[in-house]
């Protein structure tokens, strides 16, 4: 038994940490340290935690940054207009700067996301889109969950973005998210025309 959990973190805000077990008692924090030489976040817990299943709740922010790592601001020209998208770059071990996690390759988890955005933007993930939930200028976007997968894998983008469909003369679906000036489906039907049927999944 143990009063503290340790995760991996890098410059992130945490707070509001709670602890529930499989019988459905809760646990509060009494302290949450980060160490950000070592990149370890601590949860000190006001009761010994015991043996078994549980979810951990942490409430944490962060800034969106630009170090081109983590969940960071990518800027971009759209007609000679700059316009800004977010953007995650997790590879190797940057997933500790958006979520406290565990994020050495070797360790692998399933990933159930949902986000928060302008009701204007489009929000990407690795999987398909569950549903989307409107609440005045904002909505949110809900991701089926992920297979297990190492946390470099996992992906968020959020943007104005515009989609290209189209379908192959085997009936395969095809779609493709692109920057609203980008055109593009010639470029598709050419890259069918000399690889045969293909699908991007977005």
């Amino acid at each position: 038994m143990a009063k503290f959990l340790a995760l991996i973190a890098l410059e992130l805000d945490a707070h509001e940490v709670c602890f529930t077990n499989s019988h459905g008692q809760q646990y509060h924090q009494s302290d949450v340290v980060l160490d950000g030489n070592e990149e370890f976040l601590v949860l000190v817990f006001d009761q010994a935690l015991g043996v078994g299943e549980g979810v951990l709740g942490i409430g944490f922010s962060a800034v969106l940054n630009a170090h081109l790592k983590g969940f960071y601001k990518f800027t971009y020209l759209d007609g000679g207009e700059k316009k800004n998208m977010a953007v995650t770059q997790f590879e190797p071990v940057d997933a500790r700067r958006c979520f406290p996690c565990w994020d050495e390759p070797a360790l692998k988890a399933t990933f159930k996301i949902a986000v928060d955005v302008p009701s204007e933007l489009t929000a990407l993930s690795n999987m398909p889109i569950i549903s989307e939930k409107l609440d005045a200028n904002v909505k949110t976007v809900y991701f089926e969950e992920s297979p297990i997968m190492s946390t470099y894998l996992v992906a968020v983008v959020v943007g104005l973005f515009e989609h290209i469909e189209d379908t192959t003369s085997d009936d395969t679906s095809q779609r493709l998210t692109h920057f609203p000036s980008l055109i593009i489906l010639t470029w598709l039907r050419f890259l069918n025309f000399l690889v045969g049927p293909w699908r991007i999944m977005v």
